[in-house]
């Protein structure tokens, strides 16, 4: 009886964590075992170390609750303090994190996932590493996984690449994980990720386009919210639940879809731009390339007559085409500007085609 008590009383701590409430953890433990009046676990001692973090004493562990918001530089986390064990960093220690350009992470410590939304305002931060012993994450190249590498937890916001493929051992993309990464302009999510949980991109303030693979589930409201820049979503799931409501994708936001789909249906609902993709197209993003607009040689965000002109006068050599104008108008991806790229866009404009049969496919 008393071993199923702590497994109870366990699982309510965790919850609680992730909560973060102190006032709920007690609700949560209590409701859990069916009593009143369950005393919160107290520390026995505090402190404060030299790089600025605070924390507190407990029987048998350590928990950093709290940072100073001047420090800088790096940050390591001591294993131990007092001789205990260092395995718990509470949800508000890094809440004003702000200075730190990398923090390393001990190999005692087992849930740090509080502490990645809190540390996402401090754009200066390039690295997340952990101690290889550590049981429960690990680090590649200053990017923050779970042990097995099936989970990607935190892309450091300072961080200055413009692009980032994700792992193929990746199935789920964690909270808040690519956050206010203002310096990325395409993510890569490859077929195996099956779950994009909430803010995943949230404040990606340079991320152009996306395509989301098609064993993605669910698109949650806050996952692309305040993505500035983003022009176009690629969803490859026909029956992707994409929560209902308008601030899911922005109204400046393209989306490519297939025809019937949950896509289609959202785009309609709210009156987004929606081109429908060939069931037989191949979906890689340089075939797809859903930053493109088929057409668009001058590139003001429009397919018209003027578009057709210029691209007749780039092809006799007496006016000059922008590159993004070149991608736009090469609608057979040939390479260059020709009379059947002209051709192809007039038929559209006539609705002899339609923007789901571009590119055009040479024989």
């Amino acid at each position: 009886m008393q071993s199923s008590l702590k497994k109870i009383i366990s699982g309510a701590v965790c919850m609680a964590f992730t909560l973060s409430s102190v006032s709920l953890l007690e609700s949560v433990i209590a409701d859990a075992v069916n009593i009143e009046n369950v005393a919160p676990v107290s520390a026995t001692a505090s402190g404060t170390l030299e790089n600025g973090l605070e924390y507190e004493v407990y029987e048998d562990y350590v928990e950093i609750t709290k940072c100073d918001t001047s420090a800088g530089g790096e940050l390591i986390i001591p294993d131990t303090i007092d001789g205990l064990p260092v395995t718990s960093i509470g949800a508000h220690a890094f809440i004003e994190f702000r200075h730190f350009e990398s923090v390393t992470i001990p190999y005692s410590i087992t849930n740090i996932e509080n502490i990645i939304l809190s540390t996402k305002s401090s754009f200066p931060l390039t690295g997340i590493h952990v101690d290889p012993e550590n049981q429960y994450y690990m680090d590649i190249n200053g990017i923050l996984f779970s042990k097995d590498q099936k989970k990607l937890i935190s892309y450091p916001a300072g961080k200055s690449n413009s692009s980032y493929s994700v792992p193929d051992s990746v199935t789920s993309i964690g909270n808040g994980a690519f956050n206010s990464c203002s310096s990325l302009t395409s993510v890569t999510i490859p077929d195996s990720v099956t779950s994009i949980e909430g803010s995943a991109f949230s404040a990606c303030s340079a991320l152009a386009s996306i395509t989301i693979p098609g064993n993605v589930e669910t698109i949650k409201s806050t996952t692309f919210y305040n993505c500035s820049a983003l022009e176009s979503i690629t969803i490859l799931n026909p029956d992707c639940e994409i929560d209902d409501k308008e601030s899911t994708i922005s109204d400046t936001v393209v989306i490519y879809g297939y025809p019937d789909s949950t896509a289609q249906a959202y785009a309609k609902r709210y009156d987004r731009k929606f081109i429908a993709l060939n069931e037989n197209q191949d979906t890689t993003d340089s075939e797809i390339n859903p930053g493109i607009l088929w057409g668009d040689a001058n590139d003001n965000g429009e397919v018209d007559i003027s578009d057709v002109v210029l691209m007749n006068r780039v092809y006799v050599g007496v006016d000059e085409i922008s590159e993004k104008g070149l991608a736009n108008a090469d609608v057979d991806q040939s390479g260059k500007i020709e009379l059947a790229d002209s051709m192809n866009v007039l038929k559209l404009l006539v609705h002899l085609l339609e923007e789901s049969d571009f590119p055009i496919k040479v024989e």
